[in-house]
């Protein structure tokens, strides 16, 4: 009999950078999900400083790539060179609405396939998606997006978001 596990793992950057990895898996965190990247060029300045901080207290890691509507190589090889996740590292791809410049559905296919390919860990990608998937999908059921894990930003009071990471089923 499997139970479900309640891990608590929480999304940051530049933006909202932990200063006390150590409280923070004191109450009961047990990874961070991290912006590394967006687009073709940009990289979190604080990125790096923040993972040491996290694996020194103890932490799991993760990062993400906030998609946009640029060259799709140009942007693998961004993430690529500066995140260069380990086989141990969540990696995940941030597919939101970002006016005209958001990523497409096939953008987006383009972008996981090619990370998953080069770390040599197909099916392994995260999607952080939301309304962007919902419109862009529609009723569609498109097997290449339902076979990996979903994080779902589901708004509710303002200021708070709450993150799930749907499981798609796979073992392993």
């Amino acid at each position: 009999m499997t139970h479900p596990i309640n891990a608590i793992v929480t999304d940051l950057s530049h933006w909202d950078p932990a200063d006390d990895y150590a409280a923070a898996k004191a109450a009961g965190v047990v990874g961070v999900i991290y912006k590394a990247t967006e687009g073709t060029g940009y990289t979190d300045p604080t990125y790096v400083d923040q993972q040491h901080a996290a694996k020194t207290a103890g932490l799991k890691w993760g990062a993400y790539h906030f998609g946009n509507a640029e060259s799709v190589a140009a942007q693998i090889e961004n993430f690529m060179r500066f995140a260069s996740p380990d086989l141990d590292e969540l990696f995940c791809l941030d597919w939101e609405d970002n006016g005209d410049s958001t990523m497409s559905a096939a953008q987006a296919e383009e972008w996981i396939t090619g990370v998953e390919t080069r770390l040599q860990r197909p099916g392994q990608c995260v999607i952080y998606s939301g309304s962007c998937a919902k419109e862009q999908l529609g009723d569609r059921k498109v097997e290449f997006f339902g076979s990996r894990r979903l994080w779902l930003a589901q708004y509710s009071t303002p200021g708070v978001v709450v993150k799930v990471i749907r499981d798609s089923g796979r073992s392993g």
